[in-house]
């Protein structure tokens, strides 16, 4: 039988890692809507010329 404070560990380190890897998600969600956009800017630039 575990102790009460390894499971909690266990549950906050599952939670750590879980908080974690959603903002990888999100800044890389951010760098694709950036490079999305740097894409347009360069093609209506083309456009202009």
């Amino acid at each position: 039988m575990r102790s009460c404070q390894e499971l909690n560990c266990k549950i906050i380190e599952a939670e750590a890692k879980r908080v974690i890897t959603e903002s990888c998600l999100v800044a890389a969600d951010i760098d694709r809507t950036l490079i999305d956009q740097d894409n347009e800017s360069q093609e209506q630039t083309k456009n202009w010329m």
